[in-house]
């Protein structure tokens, strides 16, 4: 093997530069397997969901209508449900093979993260480890949710695909990405376009930026208190911080789904159980998922601890 400016050749055969092998990472190939079969169940699970919500779609529309949805139509929920589906997977795609920042083919490839302090699946598992952390300290209170398997099923529905959809327009889209381009575009008089920031994000943050991150996920914490106690707020808190380093790495798409994969992920056990699952199956599906994301968080979490150490910048 020999080395001239910074290639590696061997047998005469140029292979790749010296950069990319010290960039090159089993970990970050770990967690790509990983988060593509994660993300692979959760599309499967998601699907399910529809079909089923589709077979009961009476019993779902007089849920609606008896919710804090009752304004909605027929009309609206069947759009809902046909439009969302190709955002769904547009946003899957772009999270998967588009981004050069973030996405999970870089983690596929084990190369580094272009850049970003976090890609997508180790935000992922670090937010679900100090998610856990977080429970343990502020226990959640049991929500009662009661009614028939329909009911139960719309309410699955409504926080797996139309509460990501609806909380990232407002707390990501509204309160994040809009007030940091009209804070560049009009207060800072950077040449900076709507488009890009929804779509791509913000590479370089500023102090602004920070106090713009901390208070939109500060109202999407308090925003769980309409539905659940005090002790949901830390939780939802926390997990708003990585929505916005998401949304402003990636884009509203990425933060899109890693809301619903971050809600799915967390309703997946009890969907499977109300489906009527073997309970051996869901826990085959604990080991599978649960147990290796926690290992897996615990990892993201000494890397993030190791790159801020080293300086690299949000």
């Amino acid at each position: 093997m020999s080395g001239t400016e910074s290639e590696i050749t061997i047998l005469g055969l140029h292979v790749l530069k010296e950069e990319d092998v010290a960039n090159r990472s089993i970990f970050r190939n770990i967690i790509g397997i990983t988060m593509t079969l994660i993300m692979s169940f959760l599309l499967m699970l998601y699907f399910t969901i529809v079909l089923e919500v589709l077979l009961y779609k009476d019993a779902l529309v007089a849920f609606l209508k008896n919710s804090v949805w009752s304004h909605m139509s027929h009309l609206f929920l069947y759009i809902s449900i046909i439009i969302s589906v190709p955002v769904i997977l547009r946003g899957f795609i772009k999270v998967l093979i588009e981004d050069r920042k973030i996405g999970i083919k870089r983690e596929l490839t084990s190369y580094s993260s272009g850049g970003a302090l976090l890609t997508f699946s180790e935000a992922f598992y670090a937010a679900f480890f100090l998610s856990m952390i977080t429970i343990f300290i502020f226990p959640l209170k049991d929500v009662a949710v009661s009614g028939d398997y329909n009911t139960i099923l719309a309410l699955c529905y409504l926080a797996i695909l139309i509460a990501p959809m609806l909380e990232e327009s407002i707390f990501r889209f509204a309160l994040l990405l809009l007030p940091i381009y009209l804070k560049d575009r009009f207060f800072k008089k950077r040449s900076i376009r709507l488009k890009r920031v929804l779509i791509n994000g913000k590479r370089n943050l500023d102090f602004e930026d920070i106090i713009i991150v901390i208070i939109s996920s500060l109202l999407f914490g308090l925003a769980h208190l309409t539905s659940w106690s005090w002790s949901k707020v830390p939780q939802a808190f926390l997990l708003g911080i990585f929505l916005a380093y998401i949304a402003l790495r990636g884009g509203i798409f990425s933060s899109i789904i890693f809301h619903w994969a971050w809600n799915s992920f967390a309703l997946a056990l009890y969907v499977l159980i109300i489906l009527g699952v073997p309970f051996y199956i869901v826990l085959f599906m604990i080991m599978l998922l649960m147990l290796p994301a926690l290992g897996l968080g615990i990892v993201a979490i000494i890397v993030l601890m190791v790159r801020i150490i080293r300086g690299k910048e949000l």
